[in-house]
Formats: structure tokens, sequence, C-alpha cells
């Protein structure tokens, strides 16, 4: 039986589907066709973790559905998105002779994903990609949404571009093989969709991601089809409202952000991205308090909604406020030097804005 859920998602230069389900990566080239009718050729991006579970498998599925495949290999971690990849990967394109009319597939997490969407928007001016996200976190977030990239220097996803999509594939099969750590930094970002779900525009209709989260014991107790589902649905919202950023609605995905980015990028890889977006929303919540937006009583179920799906709430390393404060400068959202611009929560939880010019004294109250 096929149990399929599908999410379109509507854009100025195509819409796109979001496809999930059980054990869809060996069915992937039937249903690559099903979506792309006219591909022949498909060229698979994945790195070194991923690869000896999941690229055989995606290779016969696609291959058995009449498709000619290649694939390259990234090495794992965030060391990998550099424009030094990118060169590699046009190397093994031009070698594969890849052509316009072909297809990309990102088989990974979130970084795979940055890295080969990025590589696709800039080869040959733009060559279709889907998006074939392993972990969690990919799949609720970062392969949703057109955002592609690459680091530059010590700076996270300054080089990079808007480029879709032409579908999202999600086997949320793929969850059982995850580590615990990888899975838990994937809730972070299942948490945030929770705390910024009622100021998404024009939402489909669903079941509450807080309630969901507040209700079960731990991620063991959870629908993970159903809450992945969800996720996708509230971003697909965002992104429909504000697909390039230009209108600052899709700003409030980046709730606990601006603080993440500083402690992911001063770790150097001792705090992953969810860890760092765990510790970044906490001190979110805390700024909001306050400045008096939301009651204590928020901050204290944040916090123990994060320790319960094994989160960590502060940095294990103390950062001090001057390291933090110079990075979180560096902050795209950022208009002026000087001035702070960040997503907070506000009234009951669910609820975010945007707010410019946040005071630096209360920012250094929280760190």
């Amino acid at each position: 039986m096929d149990t399929r859920t599908t999410v379109t998602i509507t854009e100025a230069a195509h819409a796109y589907p979001i496809i999930a389900g059980e054990r869809l990566l060996s069915r992937l080239g039937d249903i690559l066709l099903e979506t792309l009718p006219d591909t022949r050729k498909v060229f698979i991006v994945t790195d070194e973790n991923v690869a000896p579970i999941y690229l055989n498998l995606v290779r016969r599925a696609l291959e058995k559905a009449g498709l000619e495949t290649y694939h390259a290999l990234l090495p794992a971690g965030e060391q990998a998105k550099t424009l030094d990849s990118i060169t590699m990967l046009y190397d093994e394109a031009l070698a594969a002779v890849l052509k316009r009319k072909d297809l990309i597939l990102a088989l990974g997490g979130g970084i795979v994903g940055d890295i080969t969407g990025f590589f696709a928007a800039t080869y040959l001016r733009g060559v279709p990609f889907v998006q074939v996200p392993t972990t969690l976190l990919a799949q609720v977030d970062a392969s949703v949404g057109g955002k592609v990239a690459v680091n530059w220097k010590s700076l996270k996803n300054m080089i990079g571009a808007f480029y879709h999509p032409h579908a999202v594939l999600i086997d949320t099969y793929t969850l059982d093989s995850l580590p615990k750590r990888e899975l838990a930094g994937g809730m972070a970002e299942v948490i945030k969709y929770g705390c910024i779900e009622k100021s998404i525009p024009q939402a489909a209709p669903g079941p509450s991601i807080m309630s969901m989260l507040l209700q079960a014991e731990g991620p063991h107790e959870l629908a993970m089809d159903t809450l992945v589902i969800r996720c996708c649905e509230l971003k697909a919202a965002v992104v429909q409202a504000d697909p390039q950023e230009r209108f600052g609605v899709r700003e409030i995905l980046n709730l606990g952000h601006t603080f993440a980015h500083a402690y992911e990028t001063l770790s150097q890889g001792a705090i992953n991205h969810g860890e760092a977006v765990s510790i970044g929303m906490v001190k979110a919540f805390c700024l909001a308090a306050l400045q008096n937006a939301i009651p204590t009583e928020s901050v204290n179920t944040l916090v123990g909604l994060l320790e319960r799906y094994n989160l960590p709430v502060e940095s294990p390393v103390p950062y001090t406020k001057s390291e933090i404060l110079d990075i979180m400068q560096t902050d795209k959202k950022m208009v002026n030097p000087g001035e702070y611009r960040l997503v907070l929560p506000y009234d009951e939880m669910g609820y975010v804005h945007v707010l410019d010019s946040v005071p630096e004294a209360n920012i250094l109250s929280v760190l």
C-alpha cells in the first residue's frame, strides 16, 4: 500500500512537491519519473557518512527505473561547505558529461543539500535538482525552501542563492539510522516550529506541533511521519509568502538562529547546528522575558521541552560576551552596525515577531 503524503510548494519559477513516507528510497526511480518524466541521467551527491548506508540502494532504485547514474562523494561535516567542494563537483559533473536537461540529486543531511543546491544553481547556469534528505533536521527544514549556500572563511552561508528543488523526497525510515545526537539536533528545529506556528501566515489546517511535543515523553512516542509533514506544511506556507526573504515574513524561521550561529561558529564543530539552535532559542526567550514580552513560565516551558528531547539549554563552553556579539554582528538580518535585529517570541507560546534595534545591553544580560 502506498502511504505517501504530498505537500506542494508554489513559487515564482515552478511548483514542486514534497513527498514523504516510509521506505520511499527503494522506489525512488519510479517516484522521480512520476514527478520528472523526462529524466534520463541522475548525478548523485552524497557524503562519506551517508554513502555506505544508502548510496547503493538509491543507485539500484534509479537504475531499475532505467536511469543512468553517476555520483560524487563529499567529506562529512561542516568543513565540506567550501568553494573547493563546489569546484570538485564541477569537475565530476564535467567528467560525467552532465547536461542542463539532466538531474542532480542531493542525498544526505542539510550540509549535503546546501552544497548540492548551490552546485546545481551555478553549474551550466542552473540544472534541475532534487532533495532526498536523510536527517530529521534536513527533512523538516534545510531541504525545503530553496536556500542553498557554502561558507566563506568563518562566515556561515555567506555565498549562496535562492534555488528551489524540483522535488523533495523524504523517506522517514532513514530516521531509524540516525545517531541519538543527530536525531536530537533535528528535534531542535521541530521545537522551533512549535514556537512559531501561530505566527505562520496562511498555514494549512493541521495538528499543533507544540501540543504533540508536550504530550509525548520523548522522541519514541512521536508519530514522526505526522510531525515531519506538519513541519513541511508550515515551512511551505512561509516560503510561499516570502520566497526570497524580501518581505520579512521568512525571517520568523530564524528564531534563535542569530545566537545559534555565534555558538556554532565559535565551537568549531563541537556544537552542531541543532544544539546551537536549542541554545539560541533559550537566549531569545530569556531576552523576550527580560523585555516583558512573554512570561517567565514560557521560558521554563521551553527549557523543559528541550531537555525532554535531549537538547542543551546552555553552551558547554563559556564563550565571552564580546566573542558572541562579534559574530552576531555578521548575521545577514543585521541592517546597521551596532543594531541587532532579532526574531523574538511574544504573548503566548507560538507567536514570534522581528524586532529592530534590540538594545545591546539587553543582549548582554542574557549571554
